[in-house]
């Protein structure tokens, strides 16, 4: 049986030795949306929030929602870039920093 964290998959001898031998360790190709916010560095509600509006695929299997890390990828790749320019804040930090 191989682990990480919470995931326990259980896989014959041979293909546990060669996990082992090799440091590969078998994560799903589904997250469960606690899992998912984990993975993209976000709150659950905002995945929550995305999946309500479309903007994100999810499945439902029994009572569990599943986002599939290639569709989470894809979903925050889409996400737009924020310009230096929106970053007003800094500028004003910059240019207090040259009178103290």
């Amino acid at each position: 049986m191989l682990s990480s964290k919470r995931y326990s998959v259980t896989v014959s001898d041979t293909q546990q030795n060669v996990a082992t031998q090799t440091g590969l360790c078998i994560l799903p190709r589904g997250l469960r949306i606690a899992d998912a916010a984990c993975y993209a560095g976000v709150r659950t509600w905002f995945l929550r929030q995305a999946i309500y509006e479309g903007r994100l695929s999810a499945r439902r299997l029994g009572k569990a929602i599943i986002i599939m890390r290639e569709d989470l990828d894809a979903f925050l790749e889409s996400q737009p870039l924020l310009p230096a320019s929106e970053a007003e804040w800094l500028k004003k930090r910059q240019g207090n920093a040259g009178t103290a």
